[in-house]
């Protein structure tokens, strides 16, 4: 007798995910004996459905991608499926930061160099109420992204 799954519905989920979580549900046999779980890597159009790798008995660790610094004139797409915390240093006249094209959130922290220029945003449809970028040396800002597929938004936070 099969017991029914525990894994929530969810209609954007493939069929090879629902049976994988479906099998990490019902086995232990992805818990090491040192009780670390250790899940195979898994695909879904391409993409790894899960990123970021951990230790599941203390939390996971993530190591954000970093965008480097951007050109004068260049333009970055943060893209969740990357990774959800990402960082980019603002030391050239201006960069764009482009709105996802994707489903999902992440958070963008912007350090600004001694040469911070001004960042703009295109593509977003919405941006929320927050705090207003800076070119001081120093000054640090996460830009919460959040993707829908066909709309994006942002808020931005100082962290001084």
């Amino acid at each position: 007798m099969s017991r029914a799954s525990r894994v929530p519905r969810d209609s954007n989920m493939s069929p090879e995910v629902r049976k994988f979580l479906d099998g990490v549900e019902r086995s232990s046999s992805y818990i090491s004996q040192d009780g670390v779980a250790d899940f195979p890597e898994l695909y879904e159009d391409g993409k790894r459905a899960f990123v970021q790798t951990g230790n599941a008995t203390g939390g996971l660790s993530i190591t954000p991608f970093d965008h480097g610094t951007p050109a004068n004139g260049a333009t970055i797409t943060p893209d969740p499926s990357v990774c959800q915390k990402q960082t980019v240093t603002n030391n050239a006249s201006g960069f764009t930061i482009a709105a996802t094209s994707e489903v999902g959130d992440l958070e963008l922290r912007v350090i600004n160099g001694a040469s911070a220029g001004n960042i703009s945003f295109s593509g977003f449809d919405k941006q929320w109420t927050g705090d207003s970028l800076t070119t001081t040396n120093g000054h640090q800002f996460v830009i919460f992204i959040y993707g829908y597929g066909d709309k994006a938004a942002y808020l931005i936070k100082a962290l001084q």
